[in-house]
């Protein structure tokens, strides 16, 4: 039997070639409502369900807002980010991803996808990458699945359940963000490892003490051997 059973990825800088579009796809949707929040306040929210992370802005800058107000932005952000994965020409998987997935499955690992994105733009991920129709992945789960998302460990628990890992020692959990960091603590992964791929560099998740931090998704194999 492997040391582990289940690998749980992020998606979007942890496979997926951030470019910064999330959070400036978030900006964009806050400047329409006049509010200037900055790339760094709402880098410090990616990875967390993305309806909660409008709100948590709107609190700061319009205390009176309503959740109906946080629910248009979140509803703007996902056509936004849908056209983007639909058609933007740089929307590619990292150029490792589709070999370590592979090497990941002859080492009799399953591997499954979490996200703090609406299921809509990761389905619309999905058929852009092929992930789902090469047979590369075994599972996927997003923020909108579960009762809630990011740091809670809904998502990982969903995905175990799915494919049924009973012992959440056995499963690794890979991000790019501070959060992905927490998700994995609060789901008692075996192995909580972060990437540099996205958004935060190397010292910031650091301080979240992963179990180990990759420049290249295919770094991971490393942790398997």
């Amino acid at each position: 039997m492997p040391k582990y059973q289940l690998l749980v990825c992020d998606i979007a800088g942890t496979i997926l070639k951030d470019n910064n579009e999330v959070a400036s796809s978030f900006r964009s949707v806050f400047e329409a409502q006049g509010i200037d929040a900055s790339l760094a306040e709402i880098n410090r929210l990616m990875g967390v369900h993305k309806l909660e992370a409008m709100e948590r802005i709107l609190a700061k800058y319009q205390p009176k807002a309503n959740k109906k107000l946080a629910l248009q932005m979140a509803l703007q952000f996902e056509e936004q980010m849908i056209a983007y994965y639909r058609n933007a020409p740089d929307v590619a998987l990292f150029s490792d991803v589709e070999s370590t997935f592979e090497a990941v499955r002859r080492l009799g690992i399953f591997i499954g996808l979490n996200t703090g994105f609406p299921e809509s733009i990761t389905e619309t991920i999905l058929e852009r990458t092929k992930l789902r129709s090469m047979g590369l992945i075994d599972s996927v789960v997003s923020s909108d699945q579960v009762p809630s998302g990011r740091p809670s460990p809904w998502m990982i628990q969903q995905l175990m359940a799915d494919l049924r890992v009973k012992d959440s020692r056995l499963v690794i959990k890979i991000g790019d963000t501070p959060v992905d960091i927490l998700e994995g603590r609060n789901a008692e992964c075996g192995l909580v490892l972060s990437t540099t791929t996205g958004s935060f560099t190397r010292a910031e998740l650091h301080r979240e003490e992963p179990d180990g931090i990759v420049d290249h998704f295919s770094e991971i194999l490393n942790f398997l051997a």
